[in-house]
């Protein structure tokens, strides 16, 4: 049998995706295959559950309420709760998993991890290895590549406590003793929501930012800046009530007091930005599939091989720099506009 659609992925990305494929080729989802080692909701379910999304609850229901096959869950769902409030990540997670359990069911699933990727005149052969570590192949017209990304990290030598610990009050108190200093680098969302938690657990915190100014507000025209959660966290510390526990230090203008800090720090928490470490092979060719084009969700000029998603994202440019965008309505934004399976959008 040749395939369809793979569904390289199952989190965020691909489950819109199976939003879309039903909404606009339904008659294509016997005819699709997706693929992932959990198919636990990803990265929002399996390493963020407790972080409040910078989505509100309106805007999550609003992604899902355009396409055609999830608005009537998405309106089923819309007054369940506040819809001016931020959304905790595994309850984003749980519903899209429940508005498209009907079109998985019509759809081919296996547990498995790709390994590669070739292109043949009849399409991509997709190499996977499965559980019991036996590899396998299969033929599909169209790949839709969404493998996820990982926190970026740096080569200090001090014990790393990992950013989905950071950000789970649950977690930290495993790490950290009262009292402990931690280097904590960046103050973008996830890294001001990790100070908090660093703080509570009564750690005294090294905030290193990389920005002129230590906090960028989207309140202020940010077009990436804080708001929610995070922005009342860094008022809170700008107006001295995390003066005895937090110290900022500007990458640029101090380079010795990072030192310093690191030289009397037990632990250090990177939140600098994600990237895509996907170890596959193209074309035999061992590495991260890079090349890759936003407009068209093309990776590599591969014919048939596109990407969605944190990995593989849409950007927007605001003031002459360019935000990768990165949310569940960015990703339904940018699967609508590449429509890439139909000419009429389900909109």
């Amino acid at each position: 049998m040749i395939y369809k659609v793979a569904c390289i992925g199952f989190g965020a990305a691909n489950m819109l995706f199976i939003a879309y494929i039903a909404s606009v080729a339904p008659e294509i989802l016997p005819q699709t295959l997706i693929i992932d080692p959990f198919f636990d909701g990803g990265a929002l379910q399996r390493s963020w559950p407790t972080v409040r999304s910078n989505t509100t609850w309106s805007q999550f229901t609003a992604a899902l309420g355009r396409f055609k096959a999830t608005s009537p869950y998405a309106s089923s769902i819309a007054h369940t709760n506040n819809p001016d409030e931020p959304t905790q990540l595994h309850v984003l997670a749980k519903h899209l998993r429940a508005a498209i359990d009907p079109y998985i069911r019509k759809a081919n699933v296996l547990k498995a991890t790709v390994t590669g990727i070739e292109n043949q005149e009849n399409g991509l052969l997709v190499t996977y290895t499965k559980p019991n570590g036996t590899t396998h192949t299969i033929q599909t017209e169209k790949v839709i590549f969404s493998p996820g990304s990982s926190p970026k990290t740096m080569t200090h030598s001090l014990p790393t406590i990992p950013l989905a610990a950071a950000l789970d009050v649950r977690q930290v108190g495993n790490y950290v003793l009262a009292g402990e200093r931690v280097v904590l680098f960046g103050l973008a969302h996830s890294g001001v929501l990790a100070l908090k938690h660093l703080v509570d657990a009564g750690c005294r915190v090294s905030a290193v930012y990389n920005t002129p100014k230590p906090f960028l507000f989207a309140r202020d025209g940010e077009y990436d800046g804080i708001k929610q959660d995070a922005a009342s966290i860094a008022d809170d510390v700008l107006a001295g009530s995390y003066s005895s526990a937090v110290e900022l230090i500007s990458w640029d203008k101090s380079a010795e007091d990072v030192q310093d800090a690191l030289l009397r720090a037990k632990w250090v928490v990177y939140s600098t930005g994600f990237e895509n470490t996907s170890p596959l092979h193209v074309g035999g060719i061992a590495g991260v599939i890079k090349n890759y084009n936003p407009e068209t969700a093309l990776i590599a000029n591969i014919p048939g091989l596109y990407g969605f998603g944190i990995a593989y994202p849409s950007f927007s440019e605001f003031g002459g720099r360019k935000f990768w965008d990165v949310s569940i309505p960015s990703f339904t934004d940018h699967i609508l506009k590449t429509n890439i399976l139909s000419p009429v959008s389900s909109e």
